[in-house]
């Protein structure tokens, strides 16, 4: 597997509600990242940037699964504020923000959350 179908694997079984999978699809993905970022960061900022775009990817997944498990725990108005932060910082680039908030998606589309959008 790559990470990119590990990750895709993830956000399916998401959708579907498939939680554990989803959580070994995510373990997946960053065991498989967590290489290739130690490679890239000693390349170049902007092919590791890319990487760590995914690595935010895995950790707005893993705190959508939190929000599905328990929404009291985790709740949908705590996880904007937070990703709004994030977003953000993100580099200011079409190409970036649309795969952020293509995860983000899941629980928050632009109907639910135009503030971002």
């Amino acid at each position: 597997d790559t990470v990119e179908t590990a990750f895709f694997k993830a956000v399916m079984a998401t959708h579907d509600a498939r939680l554990s999978e989803a959580r070994a699809h995510i373990i997946a993905a960053q065991q498989l990242l967590q290489s290739e970022l130690t490679a890239l960061v000693g390349e170049s900022y902007h092919r590791a940037y890319r990487a760590t775009v995914q690595v935010q990817q895995l950790a707005e997944l893993e705190e959508i699964l939190l929000h599905k498990a328990d929404p009291e725990a985790m709740p949908l108005p705590l996880l904007l504020s937070v990703w709004r932060g994030r977003l953000l910082q993100a580099e200011r680039s079409a190409d970036v923000w649309q795969e952020i908030l293509s995860v983000r998606a899941l629980v928050a589309p632009p109907a639910r959350d135009p503030q971002t959008w």
